[in-house]
């Protein structure tokens, strides 16, 4: 297999891709590209076409070559041997400059099975590399101190393992290189990352491993060519394997890289579970042809420095991940909620399970009005519903609530999952008021200048809650009757004029709480909402007596009043109570034209309910 690999001036401007006879590969900094360059800016965005040939003859001699040709919208020239040119042939490992950075094609040498008896192989345990010493102690502790801000850093697991493998290579002086190597879980196995699903029958392919990241303490054209045996057998055992062995002069070894290196050992590095990984070091002990091997004395201490770095790295990963973990659900959950669940997160918390629960529906008033008003304006009128929307969520968040859907211009939140909670009712109301509260101070506004306002229905009830949706994508929510009976007395607000409903249910919690003395109660009517059978009775919720704004406890029992003799059919009496009340109290405006529409007189079939006519 043959490769074109570029480098720039810094340590980090490397790239490598391999190449196939015949095939013309584009080269340059844009995206359309197929070899991509992205940090020379004297590389144009399309500057060049590649071609691998295996010539065979010509000016050149046969065997593999590369052929560059320049592109017409190419600014710089090509360099071989300082020489600008538009076009070369180039053999293997000759290299050619555009702007600051080298190209050359290499070749990649597998490894080859090395003799049996010059290697010996070394197994060790987790008390053997805890009972070693460490040595040169000042430089890796230099090294470790760097390894947490090297990981935290990383944006991405490629990068995290570039920076992992160069503190390797300094805190191993013997390492000519390092590497870190996955192996892919085959799919006939399934998910489980079991030990036997890595095939172990020694018949394993070269293309079931991967090198992720790799790094060379000299500058060198080769890759790194792991040993096969090596990789299988500590995938396999999953610990700590050394391989040792000497290689008379003269004599050819392609064991993991040259001649030149005789050791190497692996190690694990990462269990995920689709794929696992290892780290894995070479290097060479210097010691001549004929002494012993000693791979058990002489490397012990690199592999327990490596296994520590290994499980730092782990522990580092696992606890950021977990953090990404808590900001995604953040946006979801509530604090007290996060703490609950602990820093062991199970999975299995999220899913789906029935409960109590008492759930919140709020949506933005004549939204469909305003964005057809100003469709000229929608990523605006985004903004500012944006706004509002965030308004309603801290309301429901800092109150213990989980919130679920936003449906446009509305907002779902509940309580009571995925633990148990007897005041989720009082939480709910509690969220309610503080939503009614900033919406009604008149400083939530459109572009035009008019207020935002909201309806708000809540309801009590069982309900299935919890990671709900298909296998390719779910969500927290919650699903059930209790849901649309909440839906719908929003829906009713528009009808009744007052801003929060609640049903029967959540009233009863509310009248036998002592901790909600902040909030009074309404009965406003009972109702059959539109496209169902069942009477609702519908309550107001109302903020404590000191509002100004709001009706006294004195005009709320007049109210009451009116409502019984409304319910009971006396609708003249009823009429004259209503009167009594202010005239700023829209919801007696309600109850009023019930009773004007029809004559001051209830019907003869009158039976206390109400049909809604519309949602």
């Amino acid at each position: 297999m043959f490769y074109l690999k570029a480098e720039g001036i810094d340590s980090e401007q490397r790239a490598s891709w391999p190449l196939e006879f015949g095939q013309n590969l584009t080269l340059g900094r844009g995206q359309q590209c197929d070899l991509i360059v992205p940090w020379d800016t004297e590389i144009s965005r399309t500057h060049a076409v590649v071609q691998a040939i295996d010539n065979n003859g010509g000016k050149l001699p046969a065997g593999p070559h590369l052929r560059v040709q320049k592109h017409d919208l190419a600014r710089n020239g090509i360099f071989v041997d300082g020489e600008s040119s538009d076009s070369a042939e180039l053999r293997v490992g000759q290299r050619f400059v555009i702007g600051m950075t080298t190209f050359r094609m290499t070749d990649e040498s597998p490894a080859a099975p090395h003799p049996e008896e010059n290697v010996e192989e070394v197994t060790f345990s987790q008390a053997e590399i805890r009972a070693t010493e460490f040595v040169d102690a000042d430089r890796r502790i230099e090294v470790l101190s760097r390894l947490p801000a090297v990981i935290l850093d990383s944006n991405e697991d490629r990068e995290s393992y570039r920076r992992l493998v160069e503190l390797l290579i300094a805190g191993i002086p013997r390492s000519d290189a390092v590497a870190v190597i996955e192996a892919t879980v085959s799919e006939e196995t399934g998910p489980e990352p079991t030990h036997s699903n890595l095939r172990s029958d020694s018949k394993r392919s070269q293309e079931d491993f991967r090198i992720i990241e790799e790094q060379h303490r000299r500058d060198t054209d080769r890759s790194l060519a792991p040993s096969q045996r090596l990789l299988e057998s500590c995938f396999h055992k999953w610990q700590p394997i050394a391989h040792v062995w000497r290689t008379q002069d003269g004599q050819s070894a392609d064991y993991t890289i040259s001649a030149e290196v005789d050791w190497a050992f692996c190690l694990p590095l990462l269990d995920d579970q689709r794929s696992r990984s290892v780290l894995y070091v070479v290097g060479r002990t210097m010691a001549p042809w004929g002494e012993p091997l000693r791979g058990q004395s002489d490397l012990r201490p690199d592999i327990r420095f490596a296994e520590l770095v290994a499980d730092i790295h782990r522990s580092i990963r696992r606890l950021s991940r977990l953090e990404r973990q808590s900001v995604g659900l953040r946006q979801f959950l509530p604090g007290p909620l996060l703490e609950a669940v602990g820093e062991d997160f199970d999975p299995a918390v999220l899913e789906p399970s029935e409960c109590d629960v008492t759930v919140l529906f709020c949506d933005l008033r004549g939204f469909s009005r305003r964005a057809e008003r100003e469709s000229d304006r929608l990523p605006e009128l985004l903004q500012q519903v944006s706004h509002a929307l965030g308004i309603m969520t801290d309301a429901i968040v800092s109150n213990g609530g989980v919130t679920s859907d936003f449906l446009g211009d509305s907002a779902l939140g509940f309580w009571g999952w995925p633990f148990r909670d007897p005041t989720s009712p009082v939480k709910a109301c509690r969220a309610a008021m503080a939503i009614r509260k900033a919406f009604a101070s008149g400083e939530i506004r459109g572009s035009d200048g008019a207020p935002f306002r909201v309806g708000i229905g809540i309801a009590h009830g069982r309900a299935v809650a919890g990671k709900i949706g298909t296998k390719e994508q779910s969500k927290i929510t919650v699903f059930g009757p209790v849901v649309n009976l909440a839906s719908r007395l929003e829906g009713l607000t528009k009808l009744t004029r007052v801003p929060v409903l609640i049903d029967e249910a959540t009233a009863k919690v509310l009248r036998d709480a002592s901790e909600a003395d902040e909030m009074r109660l309404r009965r406003l009517a009972t109702v059959i909402p539109y496209g169902t059978e069942t009477p609702v009775e519908l309550t107001e919720l109302l903020p404590e007596v000191g509002n100004t704004g709001y009706l006294t406890d004195a005009e709320l029992k007049v109210f009451e009043s009116a409502v019984d003799a409304f319910t009971a059919g006396q609708w003249e009496d009823a009429y004259r109570l209503l009167h009594q009340l202010p005239a700023d109290d829209l919801a007696q405006d309600f109850l009023s034209q019930q009773i004007v529409a029809a004559g001051r007189r209830a019907p003869a079939d009158w039976d206390g309910v109400i049909r809604a006519p519309e949602k």
